[in-house]
């Protein structure tokens, strides 16, 4: 399955909420910021909350290498925050739905199912990018 399907697929999984929520710009990033052999394994959306910046709608994507964060920034002109949060994602408790998150929270918005994938798809890296073997 390719990266747009695969993101298509992860979307129809969201509460309704979120599929009529305007992240188009976030999920063109996501495709975007694919390298060409990385694949795409879930999207999360979320809600990134910082005292400096406010409340955005943020989509969490994890990949055979990397865990991103993508979302807006209060200030458009500056267009869209990128963070890669790939090396704290290993340290961050499974069982809180608000985690820390630069400088503010991170709260993970969908099913106790979607959330529990995300974490088995971050949890089968090793830090090298590459899945562990089974």
């Amino acid at each position: 399955m390719g990266a747009g399907a695969r993101l298509a697929a992860e979307r129809d999984r969201w509460p309704d909420r979120w599929r009529m929520a305007d992240l188009e710009i976030e999920e063109e990033a996501v495709l975007e910021l694919l390298r060409d052999d990385e694949e795409l394994f879930t999207v999360v959306p979320g809600l990134r909350s910082r005292p400096d910046d406010g409340e955005h709608q943020v989509l969490v994507v994890v990949t055979d290498r990397r865990v991103v964060v993508v979302g807006r920034a209060k200030d458009d002109t500056l267009g869209l925050r990128i963070v890669d949060v790939t090396q704290c994602s290993s340290s961050a408790p499974r069982t809180e739905r608000r985690l820390v998150h630069d400088g503010g929270h991170l709260t993970l918005d969908v099913d106790d199912e979607s959330i529990a994938r995300m974490w088995a798809h971050i949890d089968r890296r090793d830090g090298t990018g590459e899945p562990l073997p089974a």
